[in-house]
C-alpha cells in the first residue's frame, strides 16, 4: 500500500545509520528490530575499494575540495552515528545542547554510482558541506539488511528516536509498467481522500533523460517528493523523506533519475 509503505519509509531513512533500530530498507520498514539485523554502510570510498568488477564501481568527486569532503572533520559512521544517537537522547535530541548545527545547503557536485546488485548507475548529487561542524558525509552510503540493499544519499538530518540519518534514498522495488504504478497510487489517493484528492497527490507521467517517470508527493506522517523510474526488470524509487514538494526539490530527483542507466 503505498500511502502507509511511505509513511513506513519516512520513519525508517531516519533510521537508516542504525537511529531506531530498523531491520530493513525503506520499501519493507519498520520502526523495531533486532540489533543483528542492523543496517550495515558502505560509504563511497569504501564501495570503492572493495569493488572487483566492473559491475561494482564507485568514482567519487575529482575535486580537491570533494575528496577532503572537511579534513577537520571527522567522517560518519554507523557505530559514530550511535553514539550520537545516544548523546542526543541524553539531551532530549536538542542539538543546541550537545553544540551541533545541520547544513541543509543545495548540492553543488556528483559523485558516479554503479552496482550491479541494485542494477543501476546514476550521479548522485552531494554536498561537501553536508554534516554538522563534527562530522563529514560520504557522497553516498550503500546500505544493506537481510531484505535488501538501497543507496542513501543527501543531508544529515536527525529524526525519530534521535536517530541520524541520510535523507534522502534510492530504493529497488518489483517491477511494474508506468500504467500500473499510476493506477496504485490513484486507488491509494482515492481512498484516503475520497473524491477530494489534492492536485499534490495527482501522479504525473513524464521522461527523464529517456527514462519513464512518475513523479507525485507522499503524504501522510511528513510531505515527501518522490520519483519512481521504470526500469526494465526494476522500478527504482527516488525519494526526499520529509522535505516540501518544491520546483528545486523535484528538479533534483529529476536530474537523478535522468542520469540512471540499467545493468539488467
Amino acid at each position: 500500500m503505498l500511502h502507509r509503505r511511505n509513511l513506513i519509509v519516512a520513519l525508517c531513512l531516519f533510521a537508516l545509520l542504525g537511529g531506531c533500530n530498523t531491520a530493513r530498507p525503506p520499501a519493507e520498514g519498520g520502526t523495531t528490530g533486532s540489533s543483528d539485523d542492523m543496517p550495515t554502510a558502505k560509504s563511497a570510498a569504501s564501495v570503492e575499494s572493495s569493488s572487483s568488477s566492473s559491475d561494482d564501481a564507485v568514482v567519487p568527486p575529482s575535486s580537491a575540495e570533494s575528496a577532503d569532503a572537511s579534513a577537520s572533520r571527522t567522517l560518519l559512521t554507523p557505530d559514530l552515528a550511535k553514539s550520537l544517537q545516544q548523546e542526543l537522547l541524553q539531551n532530549d535530541c536538542d542539538t543546541n545542547v550537545v553544540g551541533m548545527s545541520f547544513s541543509f545547503d543545495a548540492p553543488t557536485q556528483t559523485a558516479s554510482y554503479a552496482n550491479g546488485t541494485l542494477g543501476f548507475a546514476a550521479e548522485i548529487p552531494f554536498n561537501p558541506d553536508w554534516g554538522t561542524e563534527r562530522y563529514a558525509v560520504a557522497p553516498f552510503e550503500e546500505l544493506s539488511t537481510n531484505a535488501g540493499k538501497w543507496l542513501a544519499f543527501g543531508p544529515l538530518a536527525v529524526g525519530e528516536g534521535c536517530g541520524v540519518s541520510r535523507t534522502w534514498s534510492i530504493v529497488r522495488e518489483d517491477p511494474q509498467t508506468v500504467d500500473e504504478v499510476v493506477r496504485e497510487f490513484n486507488e491509494e489517493s482515492h481512498a484516503m481522500y475520497g473524491d477530494g484528492i489534492p492536485e499534490s497527490a495527482t501522479p504525473i507521467v513524464s521522461t527523464a533523460g529517456g527514462n519513464a517517470i512518475v513523479k507525485y508527493t507522499a503524504e501522510g506522517f511528513c510531505e515527501s517528493p518522490i520519483i519512481r523510474v521504470i526500469g526494465p526488470k526494476a522500478v527504482y524509487r527516488i525519494e526526499m523523506s520529509c522535505a516540501d514538494a518544491s520546483q528545486q526539490h523535484f528538479g533534483i530527483l529529476e536530474t537523478v533519475a535522468a542520469s540512471m542507466t540499467f545493468s539488467d
